[in-house]
């Protein structure tokens, strides 16, 4: 696998003579910009993402003068997701501090030392490859996905995070375990609760994502 796998004319549904090579790793999220490239989010460990014209040529970054933006963090439990929007701004779900130096993320921060371990948040880059927003949505968990962008600034992410204080949606109450833990499921995890969600919305402005 190299790159994207394939791409089809949404119209007629004809393959296209589309390539692009040297992208490895695990965790890869492919997404059209509406400023008409396309991006791949991909490797491991530590995530990047590229961007290329529609002939899968790479387009670089200017303001950083590389191919790629580096440093986002694992693909495979941080990084789920990225959107562009018609001005070329990235909107990338990263690990949180993956980019800072081990000085300036051993600085106390309340926020940041009751966050989980491997928390995410919401991030965006500037058409020249460059970081504007560090945290735009600001998370204590994980379980951020899908980001959307809608073309007045709005944003919408998948979450981890229920409504209420049920374990489970009503329609599965009764049905199956609410417990942290299962005897006979893998290592005992209770997968369940784990299994559904909601989708948020957030002005431009952006907000916060909290354990409590």
């Amino acid at each position: 696998y190299k790159g994207f796998a394939q791409c089809y004319n949404g119209k007629t549904g004809e393959l296209l003579p589309f390539k692009t090579d040297g992208l490895a790793g695990s965790g890869k999220t492919a997404t059209v910009g509406r400023d008409g490239y396309l991006y791949s989010y991909w490797d491991y460990p530590s995530a990047s993402v590229n961007r290329f014209d529609l002939e899968g040529r790479p387009v670089p970054f200017p303001g950083t003068g590389q191919m790629s933006i580096i440093n986002l963090g694992s693909p495979r439990v941080r990084g789920r997701g990225l959107d562009v929007d018609a001005k070329g701004n990235i909107y990338i779900l990263q690990q949180k501090g993956a980019a800072l130096s081990e000085e300036e993320f051993s600085k106390p921060d309340p926020k940041k030392d009751a966050d989980a371990g491997d928390a995410n948040a919401l991030y965006v880059y500037g058409p020249d490859g460059t970081l504007k927003n560090a945290k735009l949505i600001d998370s204590a968990i994980r379980s951020l996905s899908s980001v959307r962008v809608d073309r007045k600034g709005n944003i919408y992410l998948a979450l981890g995070l229920r409504p209420g204080k049920d374990a489970l949606p009503a329609d599965l109450q009764g049905k199956a375990p609410e417990g942290k833990t299962v005897p006979e499921a893998v290592k005992g995890v209770n997968v369940y609760p784990l299994m559904y969600g909601s989708v948020a919305k957030f002005p431009p402005t952006g907000g916060e994502i909290r354990n409590n």
